[in-house]
């Protein structure tokens, strides 16, 4: 009993230790439970109709676009571009997709093996030049072959440098392809989408004939008009509650945008200061001497690797001298073997350069075309002794086409004779292939190899010759020193240090007399400034910061030191601009209006020689978006061809004036009529470009890729 009073005597501690001991539980769990659910929301990129791209998809998809685009470059793209292209092209086709599904709609594999492999080429292949032959043609054998190599067994290929090398080759040959075939059937799908709304819309007979008979008439008026501009400001100011009323009017379409940031920027270009551009210039003069002193081509190779840049290495290879760096075409075409040129500054690519010729200009051909036959035996010597036993039996009349088919270990090209196609000297990297290819004639035979496989290789066809020059160009960097670097980096440093805010940002830019250049209206999931290449780092920073702040200097921009402020902060609210951050262009627009409302009273009534100078408006017809002498002002097109001849008109509002008129002729037109065929063909040419605006519109999706780029 006394236990039973102790206890209840405690028995409000108790209660308040056991909900404690339960709250800790609920929200322990809760933590978890949100803890999991950021983690998840930190790893999706976002949603389009519920379905989800993460982050592991996301970097998957990025590095296939990012090693498409570098191959369709030939560089680098802007990272964010190529991340927001990534989302973009997954958000496409996503929706695609879902439409596709609900309309019950799907690309077939014979559709999209005629797209690709088959008679009908889509212009996505067509336009991308991979697939383009050395005429700039396009070839559909070179897509079998891309799709070959795809498909290719590596372990099919003997030697194990080349099976390495393939397979280093097949992976992009792969990820070019899956994305080529994956754009094409999202086109594809699109096209079909399309198709099915064009084919569900047409202009009703009614509307088209009423338009007919509105176009087939063309007339000729007296215009006499006051220009806003003649108005004072100060006698149509508006007040607070027409500014509201306008902006409460029209912002659900006219100020429907998202939030934006606005910066200042100072940019500090990374340039090699005087002292630099004359020791680049003694030190290219000193590798012209050692150029014009050197004539052994292991000693010349060996200069190009210490000293040139690597776009500019030795080549001892005769091309066209219109191919050459256009600096050099003249000088390849005039000069003979040995002759140094003078160094070339070339602003454009910051480079000095210095030419060479190697050989006298020669006759040969552009472009050969050649089939071979790969044999590979246990050794060097054994390849080639059946090579040479191969010619002897195709001298002696054997099929060329039959034995690669036989013999041939290259078994891409052995189906097909042997074939290899076009091509130009330097592609083929084989000891003497270029001499014998290019300083032959079609139908020769001759082998080559590259120490375990030797190759049969037969000249098939060749172009007429042109005069080739065989010129080697060197050339160095025009570019700062660390010196001058540190320097320009010490400049961009002080003037962050020193601005505290935008104010000083700006008065600390004259006094150095730098200029301080606007960024505007820079959005949240933007990729870059479009001003600057690379410059994503400014809009994320703007984001990060509040009006007023001060940024560190940029480093990231390539060739540039960059120091920002941010000058103004809009947000929006629901997707709509506040009132605030318009306040400016609704003012504008009121006070255009006010000025229109006055004038209107004042012309009301007036004949034309009352109001001011009269023109003559020639050839209205319903169709023109503008008039001569008057420019775009559709409102007046409207109302002179809507008004009755001879008589004076109301005042009209336009863009930038109040207008009167009279409409003195009215008379057939001679432009071809308005047909319903032809209302149709912009019904399809709508759809085209603002189905995807559409569907977009409609479509459930949840945007998180700004944080991922």
């Amino acid at each position: 009993m006394a236990t039973l009073e102790k206890i209840r005597s405690r028995a409000g501690l108790l209660i308040f230790t056991l909900a404690f001991a339960l709250l800790c539980f609920v929200v322990g769990d809760f933590l978890n439970n949100s803890t999991s659910f950021f983690r998840k929301s930190q790893n999706v990129v976002g949603s389009v109709n519920g379905e989800e791209l993460s982050r592991e998809e996301f970097e998957s998809s990025y590095q296939q676009l990012a090693e498409v685009s570098k191959m369709q470059q030939r560089g680098n793209n802007d990272d964010a571009i190529v991340r927001a292209g990534t989302w973009s092209n997954f958000k496409q086709k996503t929706l695609i997709n879902s439409e596709a599904e609900n309309d019950g709609l799907v690309v077939s594999v014979k559709e999209l093996t005629d797209a690709t492999v088959g008679n009908n080429p889509h212009p996505i292949l067509l336009r991308s030049g991979f697939f383009s032959n050395q005429q700039g043609m396009f070839d559909k054998n070179l897509v079998k072959r891309v799709i070959d190599d795809v498909n290719r067994d590596p372990n099919s290929i003997a030697d194990q440098n080349q099976r390495q090398q393939f397979i280093e080759r097949q992976k992009s040959v792969r990820n070019l392809w899956l994305y080529m075939e994956n754009s094409i059937k999202n086109n594809l799908m699109s096209e079909k989408i399309g198709s099915l709304l064009v084919n569900a819309m047409s202009t009703p007979k009614a509307e088209a004939d009423f338009l007919a008979s509105l176009c087939n008439k063309e007339y000729d008026a007296l215009v006499a008009r006051k220009l806003y501009a003649d108005v004072n400001d100060a006698d149509v100011q508006p007040t607070d509650a027409e500014l509201l009323a306008y902006y409460n009017k029209v912002k659900n379409y006219k100020f429907k945008k998202e939030g934006y940031r606005n910066m200042d920027i100072i940019i500090i270009p990374i340039e090699p200061s005087k002292q630099d551009i004359k020791e680049g210039q003694d030190n290219m003069d000193s590798l012209r001497a050692q150029l014009k002193r050197t004539s052994d081509e292991e000693q010349l190779r060996l200069l190009f690797e210490s000293a040139s840049e690597k776009n500019y290495q030795y080549i001892n290879t005769y091309i066209k001298p219109d191919n050459y760096d256009r600096a050099f075409v003249d000088f390849a075409k005039a000069n003979g073997a040995g002759t140094v040129s003078e160094v070339v500054t070339d602003q454009s690519q910051k480079l000095y350069k210095v030419a060479k010729i190697l050989d006298n200009p020669v006759n040969r051909p552009d472009s050969v075309r050649f089939s071979l036959i790969a044999l590979q035996e246990a050794d060097s010597a054994a390849s080639q002794r059946r090579a040479d036993s191969v010619i002897a039996a195709l001298r002696g009349g054997a099929d060329f086409a039959a034995l690669a088919a036989k013999l041939s270990k290259d078994t891409r090209s052995a189906s097909a004779g042997g074939d290899q196609g076009w091509i130009q000297e330097g592609y083929v990297n084989l000891p003497k292939f270029d001499d014998k290819a290019f300083g032959g004639k079609k139908g020769d035979l001759f082998t080559v190899n590259n120490g375990q496989v030797a190759f049969v290789v037969k000249i098939t066809d060749q172009t007429a010759p042109v005069k080739k020059a065989k010129m080697a160009i060197l050339a160095t960097r025009i570019e700062p020193s660390s010196t001058t670097i540190d320097s320009l980096e010490r400049l961009a440093n002080d003037f962050s240090i020193n601005s505290k805010n935008s104010e000083e940002f700006v008065r600390n830019a004259a006094e150095k007399h730098l200029t301080v250049r606007p960024l505007h209206n820079l959005t949240k999931g933007q990729p870059s400034t479009y001003v600057l290449p690379n410059s994503r780092c400014l809009i994320k920073w703007a984001f990060e910061h509040k009006q007023g702040d001060v940024s560190d200097v940029f480093t990231d921009i390539p060739e540039f030191y960059i120091v920002g402020t941010l000058s103004e902060v809009v947000e929006d609210n629901d997707g709509i601009l506040p009132f605030e951050s318009v306040k400016t262009e609704v003012t504008e627009a009121v006070i255009k209006d006010k000025k229109a409302d006055k004038l209107v009273a004042e012309l009301n009534g007036k004949s034309l020689a009352e109001i001011g100078t009269v023109d003559s408006a020639k050839a209205v017809r319903f169709s023109a978006n503008s008039i001569d002498k008057f420019g775009g002002e559709t409102g007046l097109v409207g109302a002179i061809v809507a008004g009755k001849l001879n008589e004076v008109s109301k005042p009209v509002k336009g863009n930038y004036s109040v207008f009167v008129f009279q409409k003195i002729t009215e008379r057939d037109s001679q432009l071809p009529a308005i047909t319903k065929e032809f209302l149709d063909r912009n019904i399809s040419t709508s759809v085209g470009s603002s189905m995807m605006d559409a569907i977009e519109s409609k479509g459930s999706i949840e945007d998180n890729s700004f944080n991922f780029f």
